[in-house]
């Protein structure tokens, strides 16, 4: 659950809502899903990197409402 919580956070950073699943739309343009792979392909290098030291201190991601 962590790492799904930092990549969520990270993704809504860039712009993206993030959930476990994808839903694609022919109202999305090609532009869009490339950006949208492209910056899921960046937090997940992160997190293959290890530039992220304690996976558990991720979990603090809290709800709006």
């Amino acid at each position: 659950a962590a790492c799904q919580n930092f990549i969520c956070k990270e993704m809504l950073k860039k712009g993206f809502l993030f959930k476990n699943t994808v839903y694609l739309s022919i109202t999305h343009s090609e532009k869009m899903i490339n950006s949208f792979i492209k910056n899921l392909d960046e937090i997940f290098f992160m997190l293959k990197k290890r530039k992220i030291r304690d996976i558990n201190s991720l979990n603090d991601f809290k709800r709006m409402n």
